[in-house]
């Protein structure tokens, strides 16, 4: 995927991800665990659901901020944008630190990621 169209997409909250306020400025992140297919047949095997696990992450202020903005509709680059007119930060700084932000988001299951306009 060209970055072109990588910065064009949207991300998508997980609808089962719970928001936390630390504070003005921090929260925290709760989502499901994702269960390794083997474990999940063991304990199935003996009669026994799953233990449903929660996974935290902690969001600093920037990652807080970048979260908030979020909202299924915004690119990757409208985020980058912000981020850097905000916090006055280098365009080139922001893409990276958003795109990066996003893609933990992603292999973490927290958001995923929908096509956008290129």
């Amino acid at each position: 995927m060209s970055l072109q169209k990588a910065m064009a997409c949207v991300p998508v909250r997980n609808l089962l991800v719970e928001e936390t306020n630390r504070t003005a400025k921090t929260v925290t992140l709760s989502f499901p665990l994702r269960m390794r297919p083997w474990f999940s047949k063991f304990t199935t095997a003996f009669g026994h659901e799953p233990p449903a696990q929660k996974k935290h992450l902690e969001l600093d202020e920037l990652g807080t901020f970048c979260w908030s903005l979020i909202n299924d509709k915004r690119s990757v680059q409208a985020i980058a944008i912000e981020l850097s007119k905000t916090y006055k930060l280098h365009p080139e700084e922001s893409r990276v630190a958003v795109s990066q932000f996003i893609r933990q988001l992603g292999k973490r299951g927290v958001i995923g990621l929908k096509e956008g306009a290129s």
